[in-house]
């Protein structure tokens, strides 16, 4: 039996949604779900994975949910002049980590890109990994269903110098967060080739001062979500020079 997500528990697992019950709410109705290149038409907004024990989901996952609802609801609602600090940051990011590790367990032909180490902690620590930053985005245009782009990408470095990546992007409503979780090795630095930097903020470890959402641009579309999406498929290395 495959073992919980975030913690030891082997043997049956609970169902855990990774487009929230919350969510179903704000945009009620028949919903299509974009993911991986895939759509899939839904008489709601209920997309679930069995990859967590019903113990975490019910206990500090379902906290982590509260906090989230009421940090992001007015993003995701479309609602503006919205003051996000680092306590809303922190709120979101819980969040997105959560989903994005969940999404990871959702592809079982590869090992989970987080160790077992640092998922088993995760919950009582509640400290997201140094290696892992966020971004966050509106998005205009969209139909009230969701939209995700996960991967992996290698960047083409040689030896001794390595980065690995998982990115997980994912649009609700008018809100878009990407996750980019890293392992590097001799790099000091590294940046998309193309940056996006008029739609992307800095979410997660640290964002801006006095930042008031929703940002001037935002995404536009489906395809443009892909765009940003992806946009870590081909990097820049910084790399350290011994």
């Amino acid at each position: 039996m495959p073992d919980c997500a975030f913690c030891p528990h082997s043997g049956a697992l609970s169902a855990e949604h990774i487009t929230s019950k919350w969510m179903r709410d704000l945009f009620p109705g028949a919903k299509r779900i974009h993911h991986d290149g895939r759509h899939y038409k839904m008489p709601a907004l209920d997309w679930k994975a069995r990859v967590v024990c019903a113990k975490c989901n019910n206990t500090w996952m379902s906290r982590i949910e509260c906090d989230a609802r009421n940090a992001m609801t007015p993003l995701i609602t479309g609602q503006g002049k919205i003051p996000i600090g680092q306590k809303e940051a922190r709120s979101i990011a819980l969040f997105a980590f959560v989903k994005s590790v969940i999404i990871d367990h959702t592809k079982r032909h590869r090992v989970p890109f987080y160790s077992r180490a640092v998922r088993h902690q995760f919950p009582a620590t509640l400290v997201i990994p140094d290696d892992v930053q966020m971004w966050i985005g509106g998005y205009i245009n969209h139909q009230g269903g969701g939209a995700f782009r996960s991967y992996y990408a290698d960047a083409k470095l040689s030896l001794p110098y390595q980065l690995h990546l998982y990115v997980c992007t994912f649009a609700i409503g008018h809100a878009v967060v990407q996750v980019v979780a890293f392992k590097a090795s001799g790099i000091a630095g590294f940046s998309p080739t193309m940056a996006f930097d008029h739609l992307a903020v800095p979410l997660w470890p640290n964002v801006p001062d006095g930042f008031v959402w929703p940002n001037l641009f935002n995404l536009s579309g489906r395809d443009e979500f892909e765009r940003f999406a992806r946009r870590w498929g081909n990097v820049t290395a910084e790399l350290l020079v011994h």
